[in-house]
């Protein structure tokens, strides 16, 4: 059975993990997270100038065009746009474009999704896996593989920890101010303002960050192999898969109860 699991996870690396099927992309993808990143830092920055707001319109418009032909090329190789005229093709695409969520859950797009489903159904057809019994077993070994591989964690408790320091000055002003002004002739008003607009400033720098993150992430995904997302992706596979077959045989069981009845 282990065996048979290695071989279906060699199956996935070597056929259709996102840097298998996307390897051929990796210019387009790193033209278009630089361009995100230069937006971004553009739009964090709030451009005053006529140039800067200029500059900021051409990089929405250029990353749209490169998204949109992102996913023209994806839907082409895939096949989707075959027999289709011009403007189904367009409406193939921009749907495709919505279905991601403008790339931001790429890898869970409908196109993607279907391709990996049934390359992985096809393999274990082939094989002679495709039961239900073999897919909960495979589920369950990746499960338990995953665990002891990776441990949980969020970066927002990472940060607390780094800024745990300001936070503790923080509540020191808010909860004794009047200790702290005597003991350092310091303007509460002052310090408590200084410190309310340091902590709006840290949250509005985490919440861009993790906005710029999410945006990069699936793309960054596609040219970088990392073991812990392809666990998560193959696994998800499996699932669906898994429930598919699930319904299968439920429906072939019900059949053959029906012609004993």
């Amino acid at each position: 059975m282990e065996s048979q699991f290695y071989e279906v996870i060699r199956f996935y690396e070597e056929k259709i993990s996102n840097f298998q099927l996307f390897s051929k992309r990796n210019l387009w993808i790193i033209f278009y997270c630089i361009g995100l990143v230069a937006l971004f830092i553009l739009a964090f920055l709030g451009p005053k100038s006529m140039t800067g707001q200029l500059l900021l319109i051409i990089l929405v418009l250029s990353l749209a065009i490169l998204q949109f032909m992102f996913i023209y090329n994806i839907e082409k190789e895939f096949g989707n746009l075959k027999d289709l005229g011009f403007k189904e093709k367009v409406k193939k695409c921009s749907y495709s474009l919505l279905n991601t969520r403008f790339l931001l859950c790429f890898n869970d797009g409908k196109s993607v999704r279907e391709k990996k489903v049934n390359d992985l159904r096809m393999f274990l057809k082939e094989e002679g896996l495709y039961s239900k019994e073999y897919l909960d077993e495979y589920i369950k070994l990746l499960e338990k593989e995953y665990q002891s591989r990776f441990s949980s964690g969020t970066s927002l408790y990472l940060l607390i920890s780094f800024f745990v320091s300001i936070w503790t000055f923080f509540i020191q002003v808010v909860c004794n101010p009047q200790e702290l002004v005597k003991s350092n002739n310091l303007d509460f008003l002052y310090v408590k303002s200084i410190i309310i607009m340091l902590i709006i400033i840290l949250f509005v720098t985490y919440a861009s960050f993790k906005i710029c993150v999410a945006f990069l992430k699936p793309m960054v995904f596609l040219v970088i192999p990392i073991k812990k997302y392809e666990m998560l992706d193959l696994l998800s596979i499996l699932r669906e898969v898994y429930f598919e077959c699930f319904i299968q045989e439920s429906k072939k069981q019900k059949r053959i109860y029906k012609d004993l009845v």
